[in-house]
């Protein structure tokens, strides 16, 4: 049975995301998955070192516990995954980024992690397609979690034989827009939907943006 390690803060805002370092303490995270754990114990560093993948985690910050962790990688899709209307003109395959897995410790779970590690993952990919092609970022999940993505702006590939669900980069833009602490922030003058959402992930207390 496990002890679970006091935990330093109950805010997700307070955990700032980092690359994933060898000193990190992999074999004591368990999110409730077999698959997730095991690959996270077992080939999350060599990823992170290969370059195939890129593992960003977010720990704990009195335990230093791992609280959860998310990949990105670049991928390619079939374009006759898409819906019959968005295959038209379009190179075959299409550029995307990948978000191989996002999970959170069953210590930590139902805190906001989750969101923050999305979050995340949304800012990077928009972020690199400012120089880097992708047509937005896909995600091979199951049913337990679709409801989660698609509040998100996710959206299921139809033909896709794996269920993926995918997000547009314009799409990205809009939900960042609507967001209630992104919008805020793009009240300011100069700020826009990469750097809200940029603080969004970064900050440690949201309340205090007020209006």
């Amino acid at each position: 049975m496990r002890n679970a390690a006091p935990l330093g803060s109950n805010n997700a805002w307070r955990l700032a995301p980092r690359p994933l370092a060898e000193s990190d303490n992999r074999e004591l995270f368990d999110c409730g998955r077999d698959s997730l754990n095991t690959w996270f114990r077992r080939h999350a560093w060599a990823n992170q070192v290969s370059g195939a993948s890129r593992v960003t985690v977010i720990t704990d910050v009195a335990s230093g516990r791992i609280v959860g962790y998310v990949t990105l990688s670049a991928a390619q899709i079939e374009c006759a995954f898409l819906p019959k209307p968005q295959q038209r003109n379009r190179p075959n395959p299409l550029p995307v980024t990948l978000l191989g897995q996002l999970a959170v410790d069953r210590d930590f779970q139902g805190q906001g992690h989750a969101t923050s590690l999305l979050l995340f993952a949304l800012k990077t990919a928009m972020s690199a397609v400012q120089i880097i092609g992708s047509i937005g970022i896909t995600h091979p999940l199951d049913d337990s979690v679709r409801a989660f993505y698609a509040r998100w702006g996710f959206q299921d590939l139809p033909f896709d034989p794996r269920r993926a669900m995918m997000v547009r980069h314009k799409a990205m833009l809009a939900i960042v827009r609507e967001e209630e602490i992104c919008r805020r922030l793009m009240s300011a003058p100069g700020v826009g939907p990469l750097v809200a959402i940029t603080f969004k992930t970064a900050i440690d207390d949201p309340a205090r943006i007020r209006k």
